[in-house]
């Protein structure tokens, strides 16, 4: 991407891996809210500290948990001219009875400190009998990017693995059936939730530089 001329920001949000238990339980409960300041702060002092880099040309790039990158592109629609998203989750309420780790989404990212409480931080089934369905359902589905759709106005593009299991194709095509309207291209690969065979990541990569010098500003 830098040799293409592009400037790229590595953001290890509050959530992360690498500084510690408490930065990585302190996204528990706050989904779309503190990982997106975050990304935010980050933006914003990188635009303050390289001065070369132009604020009305920012793209989006990411997968997996980067569907942040929805929910930065629907609570900040003026800000990000484009989008490149790989496997998102978009819908974590169907996510959590479709996905191969559904302990992950219900449990450690959304309701463990909020629903469950620390026990919660246990195995799943030592704490299942403490499990809301219809309370947790309510909240994953009030912590997902396509209650908001209706607000993106970034050009769009999602890849997806058809093998998938982790993050099932059926996330990024609710997506991308909500934004069909504008003309949202879809890349479906013969992979898996990594996209890392060698020819997919080489198309992918090729499509992704194309997009941004399209609909990057």
């Amino acid at each position: 991407m830098i040799n293409s001329g592009f400037g790229v920001l590595l953001i290890n949000y509050r959530g992360s891996t690498g500084m510690g238990g408490k930065n990585i339980e302190y996204i528990l409960g706050r989904i779309g809210e503190s990982d997106v300041l975050d990304c935010m702060t980050a933006i914003n002092t990188a635009l303050i500290k390289y001065t070369w880099l132009d604020p009305r040309r920012i793209t989006l790039y990411g997968g997996s948990h980067k569907f942040i990158n929805a929910h930065l592109s629907y609570q900040y629609p003026e800000m990000f001219k484009s989008v490149v998203m790989r496997n998102p989750v978009i819908d974590l309420a169907s996510l959590f009875s479709t996905s191969d780790i559904p302990d992950w989404y219900s449990c450690y990212e959304i309701i463990c400190t909020s629903v469950l409480g620390n026990a919660a931080m246990g195995t799943l089934p030592e704490t299942i009998h403490a499990f809301n369905y219809s309370e947790s359902l309510i909240k994953m589905l009030n912590h997902s990017p396509i209650l908001h759709v209706d607000k993106v106005k970034a050009a769009t593009l999602i890849a997806l693995g058809s093998n998938a299991p982790r993050v099932p194709p059926s996330q990024g095509k609710l997506w991308y059936y909500c934004l069909s309207s504008n003309n949202v291209p879809l890349y479906m690969y013969d992979d898996d939730h990594l996209l890392s065979k060698d020819e997919v990541e080489i198309d992918l990569f090729i499509n992704t530089v194309l997009w941004i010098l399209k609909y990057g500003g």
